[in-house]
């Protein structure tokens, strides 16, 4: 049937977006940053810079300080009623005055947010800590935006390794017994 076939396109678009996200592939605007590449389709909303050997092993990752400020990345082609897992990996060096928030916010075609679900979530840990968290994409989806925001004036975020993509389905069981 037409539905079966579009839930099997469905799930085979979603195993091909993680099979390119776990090979490492670097896609501007594809959800993936390891900051290798300078920032890339990330918007420096202030206080944001690649720094080299800050990041995870010594890599190069996002800097966002010292004082207040972020950065964020657009995800096109956002499928509504989608389940997507973003992951990243983050720190701080001050845990009182330098707290940061990790984020994913939907929009519509127009640009008008349409909500942020799950709550974001809070950096506090001095060293990196791994972040994952799964949030389904609203009715009315057309894209994400997947953002990191630090406030205070002291100290800087740390973010590296960042992935945010479909869910990967199981396949579903077939329709019928064709033996």
């Amino acid at each position: 049937t037409q539905a079966q076939r579009d839930q099997t396109a469905s799930i085979n678009q979603a195993q091909q977006s993680v099979t390119a996200l776990m090979s490492a592939v670097i896609q501007p605007g594809s959800g993936t940053e390891d900051f290798e590449s300078r920032m890339g389709d990330w918007q420096n909303w202030a206080n944001a810079k690649v720094t080299a050997f800050g990041g995870v092993g010594n890599s190069s990752a996002l800097q966002v300080g010292p004082g207040a400020g972020g950065a964020a990345l657009q995800v096109p082609r956002i499928v509504a009623g989608t389940t997507y897992v973003l992951t990243a990996q983050a720190r701080v060096s001050d845990q009182v005055n330098g707290q940061a928030t990790l984020g994913v916010d939907f929009y519509d075609a127009s640009g008008a947010r349409i909500n942020t679900n799950p709550a974001p979530k809070n950096v506090i840990d001095l060293f990196f800590i791994p972040f994952t968290f799964e949030v389904t994409a609203p009715a009315n989806s057309a894209y994400a935006l997947v953002w990191i925001w630090k406030s205070g004036d002291t100290g800087v975020a740390i973010l590296d390794n960042v992935a945010f993509a479909p869910v990967s389905a199981p396949l579903p069981p077939p329709a019928s017994n064709l033996l």
